[in-house]
């Protein structure tokens, strides 16, 4: 913000400055030279801001963003979305089938071909559940087609 705020002081500076140079000079051919240079220099300062934003310290930047670097941070992104939606639905079908869990954890990986699949699955349940474990499997089973692997805490 403190650029916007320099650009925009220094081109009131430089407007009043110009218009008054304007006022003090005589008319003839000596006015229409100076407001030929004080027109170019108007341009100048109204240009710089702009030429400000592209060059840094050290030389020009016009640098964009790596494509392969957005590409790997959006797929961590997907990846770790879909882990966690993926472990709020077997939380979510646990609970609706009456069992109660300590916790649930999912595990993705991407395929070959840029596909999502699951890797495993950890289930922690306490010791009043674990007559439930053949249910719990074949509940995950049925729903995400991969066994999991059961730990009592």
């Amino acid at each position: 913000m403190s650029t916007v705020t320099s650009t925009a002081v220094l081109l009131c500076t430089c407007t009043i400055a110009c218009v008054i140079i304007r006022m003090l000079l005589p008319e003839g051919t000596t006015r229409k030279t100076m407001n030929l240079i004080i027109t170019a220099f108007l341009v100048i300062v109204l240009i710089s801001p702009i030429k400000n934003l592209f060059i840094k310290s050290d030389g020009i930047s016009l640098a964009t963003p790596d494509e392969a670097e957005i590409m790997q941070d959006y797929d961590s992104k997907v990846i770790s979305v879909t882990q966690e939606n993926l472990r709020k639905s077997l939380s979510a079908i646990l609970s609706s089938s009456g069992i109660s869990h300590e916790k649930v954890y999912v595990s993705v990986k991407t395929t070959a071909d840029n596909g999502i699949m699951i890797d495993y699955i950890c289930i922690y349940i306490n010791e009043t559940e674990k007559f439930r474990t053949a249910e719990i499997i074949s509940l995950t089973e049925e729903n995400f087609g991969i066994t999991p692997e059961i730990i009592l805490e």
